[in-house]
């Protein structure tokens, strides 16, 4: 008798435990099937879809702060900047270190010209991930849009030290050094980027004027034909002006 009472002790517990289990498990896995329908529409480009979905899901519901960001991106998509500013927003609410999202707000900002809201986005986005070249990248950019091209310079080496490979890094610190009239390390930066990118026409054209700022009038010419052969037409116009 004894024994009975304790297997039907057990049973009931093992009942009581997996109803527990069930009621918490049922609600994650429905939330976490919508968020990955609506994953898939946005990784499919059916971003309307994808925002149907998502909105299936409310602040007290288990995925909540994923599907904040992906609709912020489905907004992007949609070209809906206002909705897509809604959504980081709301994000970064629920999430204040969430860098990303201050990141994507920072460049929504720079599109509707709030270039100081924008500054604030990319430091705070800095403040929680140091590691993100994308925001060091858009942080120099809008700097230099200020006139900060040292500002935007020393931003590009924080960029450059996480990631050496990146031509386009190295060029657009070539173009600011070139600014405030640091040919030689333009120059170098140039160099580096062409080392990476070497058929980029735009390039030698660049590395073009800095050698002429450097004195160096037969390389300049040289860079020019270069251009020309990768395709830039002006860069012959050039040729016959300077390269006499």
């Amino acid at each position: 008798m004894k024994k009975a009472i304790k297997i039907s002790i057990y049973v009931i517990a093992g009942l009581c435990a997996f109803t527990f289990f069930m009621s918490i498990y049922e609600p994650y896995a429905r939330h976490r099937q919508i968020y990955l329908s609506g994953l898939d529409y946005y990784n499919n480009g059916k971003y309307e879809e994808a925002i149907g979905y998502l909105d299936i899901l409310d602040k007290e519901d288990y995925y909540y702060k994923d599907c904040l960001y992906i609709k912020g991106l489905c907004h992007e998509k949609l070209g809906d900047i206002e909705r897509a500013l809604e959504s980081y927003s709301q994000l970064i609410i629920e999430d204040p270190e969430h860098a990303t999202a201050y990141l994507n707000r920072g460049n929504l900002n720079i599109k509707l010209g709030y270039k100081m809201k924008a500054m604030s986005d990319f430091n705070r986005a800095i403040d929680f991930n140091t590691n993100n070249i994308s925001t060091w990248k858009a942080r120099a950019g809008l700097k230099a849009t200020l006139s900060d091209y040292r500002g935007s310079i020393e931003d590009l080496n924080k960029a450059i030290a996480l990631d050496s490979k990146n031509s386009e890094l190295f060029f657009m610190r070539a173009v600011y050094r070139m600014v405030v009239g640091d040919y030689k390390y333009a120059l170098e930066d140039f160099d580096q980027g062409i080392l990476l990118e070497p058929n980029k026409a735009s390039a030698y054209m660049l590395r073009g004027n800095a050698k002429k700022k450097l004195g160096d009038q037969a390389g300049a010419c040289l860079d020019l034909s270069k251009a020309g052969e990768l395709g830039d037409t002006t860069a012959y116009e050039l040729i016959r002006e300077h390269c006499k």
